[in-house]
């Protein structure tokens, strides 16, 4: 238990947000600032993979992460996909698919107070959504900035340039795009809490 009066809430998983945000709709007076990954993989694709005749955990699991990971990166798809054998199963999958389905139409993003940066998905046919779902958030979210992430050519060069970008953000140095409301100047604690 960190027992942590304030502290800065960071989603590292498109699917982590909807969690995020209600924690910090619920308890703004913790949450000093909100980094969150919008987008990722359409649920559409992954329920059509485990619907797939004949389609196995392995199978899924190393498809999902191929799809993640981006092409050309076995060592990175093979770790992403240990981690997904390890920790569901398909089943486990198609109750996450259906969580996140619902969770990311009942988000309540207006109590969201915190000073929020919301980081894009780069995945190149899936990022149009991720455009779209973060436009969706940030108009409806006053202290929100929104920023793409760049589509690094490795997985771990997508990862530095978020680790990049939520430095920024955090340090205000990040600068809100004209479209988009300036996040307001707010203390860092230095603390972060990650889902």
């Amino acid at each position: 238990k960190l027992e942590l009066e304030q502290f800065i809430l960071i989603s590292v998983h498109g699917g982590g947000y909807p969690i995020a945000f209600a924690y910090a709709g619920a308890h703004p007076e913790r949450v000093l600032a909100l980094t969150a990954v919008v987008g990722g993989p359409a649920a559409d694709f992954t329920v059509a993979l485990a619907d797939m005749p004949g389609a196995d955990w392995r199978f899924v699991s190393d498809a999902l992460a191929r799809r993640i990971v981006g092409p050309g990166e076995s060592a990175a798809v093979e770790n992403m996909a240990e981690d997904l054998r390890a920790s569901t199963n398909l089943e486990g999958l198609r109750r996450m698919n259906d969580w996140y389905a619902h969770s990311r139409r009942e988000v309540d993003a207006e109590a969201v107070q915190a000073r929020t940066l919301l980081l894009l998905a780069p995945y190149g046919d899936y990022g149009d959504d991720s455009l779209t779902e973060g436009r969706a958030l940030a108009a409806r979210m006053p202290n929100a900035i929104m920023q793409p992430r760049g589509g690094g050519e490795t997985h771990a060069a997508r990862q530095a340039e978020a680790a990049k970008a939520v430095q920024a953000f955090l340090t205000g140095q990040a600068e809100a795009p004209s479209a988009v409301v300036a996040v307001p100047d707010t203390p860092s604690a230095g603390t972060a809490v990650i889902l």
